[in-house]
């Protein structure tokens, strides 16, 4: 079995890194959001005709020597000096940068566009890579949070807000007032919530709407003949209604059980697995961070919410 294994990575290697990666017209896009929110979906949706080179969790120093050193999920101050970060960052948004792990998704033989990078592990430093690089076309992507805890437990994820607490920075800027709160969670689910909120408290407290693409997965499920062409005039790239086919496809990180497969509907399936009692021990931490009016009472996202949450975020 491990030779077969073996033999399955090595192929599937050679599938993905046989590429060249040039300078070429358009955006390098950024696209990111909490884990279990979509991200690699939408990543599907904007590649469609795969004109980018897809670089998958590049910032998943377990599996990137290139971010091997650095804490995950790491937290920068905007104004903050670290040159061997922004180093590393150049390198990846410049595209010098290959292996099995990200380029495991790749398809393109010769990008037409530049590249796009999905990652879930740079939630809390994207007002730093807004500073330090411009030219980045940033989407950070929101799901309704009882979605993504419920995905979350489904799917095994750790459900630990360690790596909140042990960044001091982090916490003085943004998440003190929610100390208690983190340290004393007794369950998963709510420490799923306290992922969520941690990770859009600070990405919607840092970044307003003129400096990034704030997208709601929802919206591309109810509306995508809508929010597709948005999306894509931010990006800057040509839209073909054709692109709509891949919104009804499954990403390549589905499993079976998902929503997408097993034909339940995409928006709301999570009420079905959810309790009354983890929806009332997941409502005052929402209230706490003030992203309770972040999405209604039918699950979907209020009119105008970032722009309204970014004035009223404690």
């Amino acid at each position: 079995m491990k030779i077969l294994s073996d033999i399955k990575l090595a192929a599937m290697f050679l599938r993905s890194s046989l590429y060249l990666d040039l300078h070429r017209p358009g955006p390098t896009v950024l696209l990111a959001g909490d884990g279990r929110s979509g991200t690699t979906w939408l990543s599907k949706v904007i590649n469609h005709d795969e004109s980018f080179r897809y670089i998958f969790e590049p910032f998943f120093g377990e599996k990137v020597p290139l971010f091997e050193k650095f804490t995950p999920h790491p937290y920068l101050r905007p104004e903050e000096h670290a040159p061997e970060f922004e180093r590393c960052c150049r390198e990846l948004f410049q595209g010098r940068i290959r292996g099995l792990w990200p380029d495991v998704h790749n398809r393109k033989r010769l990008p037409t566009n530049r590249r796009l990078i999905k990652a879930i592990r740079a939630n809390f430093c994207l007002a730093w890579l807004r500073r330090r690089f411009p030219e980045l076309k940033i989407v950070f992507l929101i799901r309704n949070p009882y979605a993504v805890a419920n995905s979350k437990r489904r799917f095994g994820w750790k459900s630990s807000v360690d790596h909140l607490l042990d960044q001091p920075r982090l916490m003085e800027d943004h998440l003190g007032p929610h100390a208690a709160m983190l340290h004393k969670a007794s369950t998963p689910y709510e420490r799923y919530i306290l992922q969520w909120c941690a990770i859009n408290h600070v990405a919607l407290r840092q970044l307003g709407r003129d400096e990034i693409f704030i997208a709601f997965y929802e919206d591309f499920c109810t509306q995508p003949e809508t929010k597709i062409p948005q999306l894509f005039s931010y990006l800057g790239i040509p839209y073909d209604q054709a692109v709509l086919r891949k919104t009804t496809r499954p990403s390549p990180t589905c499993k079976k059980h998902s929503a997408i497969k097993t034909g339940e509907n995409l928006v709301d399936s999570w009420k079905k697995h959810t309790s009354e009692d983890e929806l009332l021990r997941a409502q005052p931490i929402l209230e706490a961070f003030g992203l309770d009016r972040l999405y209604d009472d039918a699950g979907m996202p209020g009119q105008d919410a970032p722009q309204k949450m970014q004035v009223h975020l404690p």
